[in-house]
This record gives structure tokens, sequence and C-alpha cells, in this order.
């Protein structure tokens, strides 16, 4: 199995009432106590034959940090790994699959 990008207990899985989106919370290091749900997740194949994982989010708890105090980047590239071991994860034991949208056809 591939290697993981994060520690899996580094964070947990929540969820908060009349939430219906997977959400997150940091359980270790800078981040701990921030949670965020992912609204929107994309993974298409591009060209070249790989895929670029895009997602959009909301934060649900802030755990007292401030705006400035957050390194952007550092916590996309956070979420990006943490949502990639999943979906990593959820593909190796057969729970998700893909789907080409080219051969989905309803009826």
């Amino acid at each position: 199995m591939e290697m993981r990008r994060i520690e899996p207990n580094t964070y947990s899985f929540v969820t908060k009432d009349g939430y219906e989106h997977m959400a997150i919370m940091m359980e270790d290091g800078k981040y701990k106590g921030v949670a965020w749900g992912y609204t929107k997740i994309n993974l298409p194949e591009e060209k070249n034959g790989n895929a670029k994982l895009s997602f959009e989010f909301e934060i649900l708890e802030n755990a007292g940090l401030a705006f400035e105090d957050i390194d952007e980047e550092e916590f996309m590239t956070l979420m990006g790994d943490i949502l990639a071991d999943q979906i990593d994860e959820q593909l190796a034991t057969g729970r998700v699959q893909f789907r080409d949208r080219a051969r989905t056809h309803l009826a």
C-alpha cells in the first residue's frame, strides 16, 4: 500500500448537526481543534492520464486561531493531503469507484 501523506491519528472525522459533508478535525499539531468540511471534490483526468485533485471547503471550527495565524498554502496542502489519503484508502478497499462519465448513460 502507498505511504500515507498524513498520519491518521493526527485527525479525526467529525459530525455536526445539520451538516451533510465529510468533516475533519485536526487532533494534533499547529491546527489542533480546527475542523472543516469538504463541500465539493473534483478529480478530473487530464490529457496525460494523471488526475488533479481540487476541492472546496468551509471551516466549521477555527479553534480560536485568527485568520492571520493560518498559513493558507500550508493549510490547503494539509487538507488536500488528508483528502488524497482518504481517496487512496477508499479506492484500495473498494469502498469507492470512479466512473467514466463519457460511458455513463441515463436510460
